[in-house]
């Protein structure tokens, strides 16, 4: 017998009302804007300016207010400023996360949170800049109250005042999360760039810079508050005392892998708790790289260098006697393919160390005026050349490189077309050096010694015990017009 199943599916499609987009002018209201709006719906914003004439408060609505952004760089191009009369935003009625301010310029705010106050609040706040905005009381920037705890990404405060918290006060357990922000040339009386009252913030990537204070924290000041700050940066901030943290006796920051440099009198004053990977440097970028010394494996070269700082890189243009000296011991200097004419002969200074060109050519150049390379500090078989052009030198010995009393290794090198007055066109030996030469070029070198100066060695010349181990080594049409 066959049994033929029939299966019926109904579906049941609930309909929902659709998200509403409101656009709102350049000099337009925004808060009638918001007041027609839905939990859900989006508020647009133009480039260019709105001057409310009250505080907008986005009324407990879960709607995005969203700015419009420079395509090349995403800054914010939506300035809602205060014109120095309101408080420019406020959020006070349990908003949360599904609030979202987003690509806004916050500036010219004043009153107790003047970009924006949040009241038992916490909503989305990302890529806004808050700029010129002051009180004389708490938060020129922003206010976090009674528990708010707002999610701020990719912020900027810059040039906000305060007598507490220039650019951030936060206080009655509030907890907001900071995150890949800036807080710089902020100031206060205490907290310049945040101000922390019986509140845990926790801040990430986050970089607090160039704050001033009259009293404490230049950077952050901490009241009866346990902050945590992970991969953040304090740099140059200052204080009476506290110039990056401050904190009060029943304070406890967490600081997990933070850079604290250039800031004074010190980088922190009263508790804290180091969590590993935090870096202090009286100074925070010697060198003007760009790179914090604490993150810079060499701190005075600009130019480059390995991650270990082991091989300091050398481009055209820039000194290998500065690389030279700046680069540790055992370590490489790696000189790049072009033609250097140094101001004086190369010295190595008894170090341990390599000079390495690269290919397809270094050329190190003394000009027909000077000796290239010299080695008189007693260098051993570790201090090593590689592939370098040797050319141009000039001296009354060893034009192109000298060694007294010392035993370099040389390998794959060239010497070519140096002049020596007496002896050693491209290499001169003396005083026991006994250098390792591998897979070396002399190569048209002369040595001017004659009959009333008879000595010579166009190509190398050796003496006083010196006895170079050549291995591979090619000599063509080097000249002496002594001998040799």
């Amino acid at each position: 017998m066959k049994i033929t199943v029939h299966l019926t599916c109904i579906v049941l499609l609930a309909a929902s009302a659709a998200a509403e987009t409101y656009t709102v002018a350049p000099g337009g209201d925004i808060q009638a804007a918001i007041d027609g709006a839905s939990n859900g719906d989006v508020i647009l914003l133009q480039d260019g300016e709105y001057l409310p004439a009250t505080t907008i408060d986005t009324g407990g609505k879960a709607i995005s207010i969203l700015g419009a952004t420079n395509k090349t760089t995403g800054q914010p191009l939506s300035v809602i400023d205060g014109q120095g009369a309101i408080a420019i935003l406020r959020c006070a009625n349990g908003e949360n996360s599904d609030t979202i301010l987003e690509n806004l310029v916050l500036r010219g705010g004043n009153g107790d949170g003047g970009g924006l106050l949040c009241d038992a609040s916490s909503p989305t706040v990302r890529n806004c800049l808050f700029t010129s905005n002051s009180t004389e009381s708490f938060g020129g920037a922003m206010l976090n109250d009674n528990g708010a705890s707002p999610l701020i990404i990719d912020c900027v405060f810059e040039g906000n005042s305060a007598a507490f918290g220039g650019g951030i006060f936060n206080r009655n357990a509030s907890e907001p999360d900071i995150r890949n922000c800036r807080l710089e040339n902020n100031s206060a009386t205490s907290g310049g760039g945040m101000y922390n009252n019986t509140s845990n913030p926790n801040c990430e990537s986050t970089v607090f810079r160039n704050n001033t204070v009259a009293d404490f924290g230049g950077g952050v000041s901490n009241f009866n508050s346990d902050p945590n700050f992970q991969e953040c940066s304090f740099e140059n901030n200052s204080a009476n005392s506290g110039g990056g943290i401050a904190s009060s006796p029943a304070s406890n920051p967490l600081l997990s892998d933070c850079d604290l440099c250039g800031n004074t009198p010190d980088p922190i004053f009263g508790n804290w708790t180091d969590d590993g990977g935090n870096c202090f440097s009286a100074v925070c970028d010697t060198d003007n790289d760009g790179i914090l010394d604490c993150n810079d494996p060499c701190p005075t070269w600009p130019h480059g260098c390995s991650e270990d700082g082991q091989t300091i890189l050398v481009p055209v243009d820039q000194s290998i006697q500065a690389a030279i000296d700046l680069c540790p011991d055992g370590g490489v200097v790696q000189i790049a393919a072009g033609t250097f004419m140094p101001d004086a002969p190369l010295n190595t200074g008894g170090r341990a160390l390599t000079v390495r060109g690269s290919l397809p050519a270094t050329t190190i150049d003394g000009g027909g005026v000077q000796r290239v390379i010299t080695c008189t500090s007693g260098e051993q078989a570790d201090t090593i050349f590689e592939r370098l052009l040797i050319t141009g030198g000039y001296d009354s010995t060893g034009g192109g490189m000298y060694c007294q009393g010392s035993s370099p290794t040389i390998s794959n090198c060239t010497f070519l077309g140096n002049t020596a007055e007496l002896t050693g066109g491209g290499l001169s030996c003396e005083s026991g050096s006994s250098p390792t030469l591998v897979d070396c070029t002399f190569q048209e070198n002369l040595a001017r010694a004659n009959s009333w100066q008879p000595q010579g060695g166009g190509g190398v010349f050796c003496r006083d015990n010196s006895n170079p181990l050549l291995d591979g080594c090619t000599f063509l049409a080097n000249n002496s017009l002594g001998s040799g």
